[in-house]
């Protein structure tokens, strides 16, 4: 982490997954100690196949900093949301819709006797992207070295946001991930968002180096993909599980089944 962020740091990842047929699920994961290495992990069912806006995400925020003051007797004073599945055109709407909903769930925390006012930053996550960038030595041209960073003349002129190659690829052309600050009120600099978010794709349990985005965001990506195509969106998923990363054994959950 970088040494700015706050020791009582959260830190959410949350995407969609469309399944023909049925709802769409949420996954929804957020970081439960100060060093980011156990996880809430909870699922929402949203009404229609293609619907990509969350419309409980106000609730979801909420029972995960409930859950962060029961086990740490404070509520984190700064939370990085990594948000995965929105595309340009979506961004005003997560903006005005998501965003909105968690600054009230803020709100809804406050007492009259504690205002909860903490440090939040909105990342938006595209990893499905056409852009290609290489590096250029004398031999002729390569795939960027994992931790590349292009933040320069590719980048929108609306928001602030840059493009990272996290990952050394050997075969084929690499696609970097792109990352846009939607909203944000913490006194990171560019440099320690880009660091944290770099350090966070080293963060992921089932590999050894790094991946290709946050490990907050590949767990939703997981939970969400798991919970729809293996469990009956019916039967709610058990309390004793949500403090677990039970969807990281789907293989077996799939023999099992």
């Amino acid at each position: 982490k970088p040494q700015k962020l706050s020791k009582n740091v959260m830190i959410i990842g949350a995407d969609v997954h469309h399944k023909t047929g049925k709802m769409s699920t949420i996954g929804f994961v957020a970081s439960m100690n100060d060093k980011i290495s156990q996880y809430m992990s909870l699922i929402e069912q949203a009404k229609g196949e293609k619907i990509e806006i969350m419309d409980k995400i106000g609730s979801l925020v909420e029972r995960a900093l409930r859950n962060y003051q029961r086990l740490n007797n404070c509520y984190p004073d700064t939370i990085i949301f990594y948000r995965d599945g929105v595309s340009d055109g979506q961004f005003q709407a997560v903006l005005e819709y998501e965003v909105k909903q968690i600054l009230q769930t803020f709100k809804n925390i406050s007492t009259p006797d504690f205002e909860y006012n903490p440090q939040f930053m909105e990342v938006i996550v595209q990893k499905r992207i056409s852009e290609r960038f290489f590096s250029k030595n004398q031999k002729g041209l390569f795939n960027p070295y994992a931790g590349t960073v292009i933040c320069e003349d590719t980048v929108s002129e609306k928001y602030w946001d840059f493009y990272l190659v996290a990952q050394k690829v050997t075969q084929g052309s690499c696609t970097p991930s792109k990352y846009t600050i939607l909203y944000n009120t913490t006194d990171l600099t560019e440099n320690d968002i880009i660091e944290m978010t770099f350090g966070q794709c080293a963060n992921y349990y089932n590999w050894q180096g790094t991946i290709k985005i946050p490990a907050c965001v590949k767990y939703a990506d997981l939970l969400a993909y798991f919970v729809a195509t293996s469990l009956d969106s019916r039967q709610p998923v058990s309390d004793k599980l949500v403090n677990q990363l039970y969807y990281l054994w789907s293989f077996i959950w799939k023999l099992l089944l």
